[in-house]
């Protein structure tokens, strides 16, 4: 039994009269991928700060009373604590549907380009829609889009759904405006009995060119973050060095200040770097 589950018996009757209270999630849990419903994300929440809450309030104000040896102050300062650790649980829970669902929709438009081009191709062999999404679901590569491809070919080969049924309910779940429109225009294509071929084509030629845009202003990005790194960081490092052993020098506080260079190097720099790398991954367009 998963936790969501658990989490929704025990806090049913209570999940059900409130959940209305997160009601503007029920869209950001179905595009972003959550395969749960209103009440459960809500009973989830519940629980999961209640948990906490309690846990932070016993550790909190343990430690409380073994520092301070006041039952008083120990209880204020964990009650202060699990209050502070319930409302970050809180927001986590409200922000994370919509967090996952702008990572979901980046790894899709990150790939866009290049599943389309790859639907073309398969189009032009004579394959019939339902069979492109069949190829297409099989290339993990294409990572989220492989997998609303196999969800496609899922309802129409257990669920018994028609190409254009399918399509309309992916594009539900989708947060990519750009597949959806490739997916819409797909569906009017086959209703109308057009040529796929050459929509898949000219959209691909479309989408390459938002692809070419968005490495464009990628390469500018990094070269301004570079010149911070290199201005702020590693120059700012260097003068922040060479100024501490003058001081060193001149004031006499030797071992101090060399503390303080070991820490700028090996815990301060390290860390600073790291931020980097992760920025230059988020924004990448390359990291699906």
């Amino acid at each position: 039994m998963s936790y969501a589950e658990i989490s929704y018996r025990m806090l049913k009757k209570f999940s059900n009269k409130y959940a209305y209270l997160i009601e503007d999630l029920k869209d950001d849990l179905k595009q972003a991928d959550l395969n749960y419903t209103i009440e459960e994300y809500f009973s989830m929440l519940v629980l999961t700060t209640i948990i906490l809450s309690i846990s932070v309030f016993c550790i909190g104000g343990f430690i409380f009373f073994f520092v301070i040896r006041s039952i008083g102050i120990a209880i204020i300062g964990g009650f202060i604590l699990s209050l502070f650790i319930s409302l970050i649980t809180i927001v986590v829970f409200i922000i994370y549907p919509s967090q996952l669902e702008d990572t979901r929709k980046k790894k899709i438009e990150n790939n866009l380009y290049f599943a389309a081009n790859y639907m073309s191709t398969i189009s032009s062999s004579g394959l019939p829609p339902q069979k492109i999404f069949a190829v297409i679901g099989n290339f993990s590569e294409f990572g989220e889009i492989a997998k609303i491809s196999k969800r496609i070919t899922r309802d129409i080969e257990i669920f018994g759904m028609n190409v254009n049924e399918a399509i309309e309910k992916v594009v539900q779940t989708s947060p990519s405006k750009k597949l959806n429109e490739l997916l819409w225009g797909m569906r009017g294509i086959i209703v109308s009995g057009g040529d796929l071929t050459v929509y898949l084509k000219e959209k691909s030629k479309s989408l390459l060119n938002d692809y070419r845009r968005i490495l464009e202003e990628f390469t500018r990005s990094i070269s301004l973050y570079l010149e911070i790194y290199i201005t702020l960081i590693m120059v700012g490092t260097v003068f922040t060095l060479v100024l501490t052993t003058i001081m060193s020098l001149l004031g006499g506080y030797i071992k101090q200040l060399q503390l303080v260079q070991m820490i700028i190097v090996t815990i301060g720099l390290p860390f600073i770097s790291g931020v980097f790398v992760l920025l230059l991954k988020t924004i990448s367009p390359t990291e699906t």
